[in-house]
């Protein structure tokens, strides 16, 4: 799932334009796949369906690091990505800007080559709270809530309508009314 449920008073969508995600290069990415498939394999799996395989793998799947038991913690978090990893748990959590949990996906190669998922929460929650995680990067998501909303369009798909967004949105147009108002008093 990559889209948020939950609808939040800032409903102001922003026309995808060319901000979207570019399905074209999933169509050419398909077509040199299937090109390249066994012709009994490209009976089974139509080109269209390889395409729509393509953008759920692209959607969902989510960076797996390799455990290194000789490197201290902060070294750990600077393991390259060894991967991706499709979880079928951490699909069930949805994107804010202010996530209420994360998550570690990492492989260690010497227990085993699968890669596990561990899901932590960064404050107390109740039962049935939502949980949120940012599909952003640390830095991304630090980011100006324009700049942020940006990368959710052209990277997932869709505009993002967090509590965050839509507050610093509403905070953006009240500054920018204040101001306005203030500049023509002048």
């Amino acid at each position: 799932r990559h889209e948020h449920q939950h609808q939040h008073p800032c409903q102001q969508q922003q026309p995808a334009g060319d901000e979207h995600i570019n399905l074209f290069d999933f169509d050419i990415h398909a077509r040199h796949i299937h090109s390249n498939l066994q012709e009994q394999v490209k009976l089974r799996l139509p080109l269209e369906r390889l395409r729509e395989l393509l953008l759920l793998v692209r959607l969902n799947a989510h960076n797996v690091s390799r455990f290194d038991p000789h490197r201290a913690p902060l070294q750990q978090q600077l393991q390259p990505t060894a991967g991706l990893g499709l979880f079928y748990g951490l699909h069930l959590a949805n994107h804010s800007c202010s996530p209420n949990a994360f998550f570690r996906a990492r492989s260690d190669p010497l227990q085993s080559e699968v890669a596990v998922m561990s899901l932590y929460t960064l404050r107390q929650l109740s039962p049935g709270d939502e949980v949120c995680i940012s599909y952003l990067d640390g830095r991304t998501l630090l980011s100006h809530e324009s700049v942020r909303r940006k990368v959710l369009q052209q990277r997932f798909g869709f505009m993002c309508q967090c509590l965050r967004c839509c507050s610093e949105r509403s905070a953006n147009a009240c500054t920018s009314d204040s101001n306005a108002a203030e500049g023509t008093s002048e």
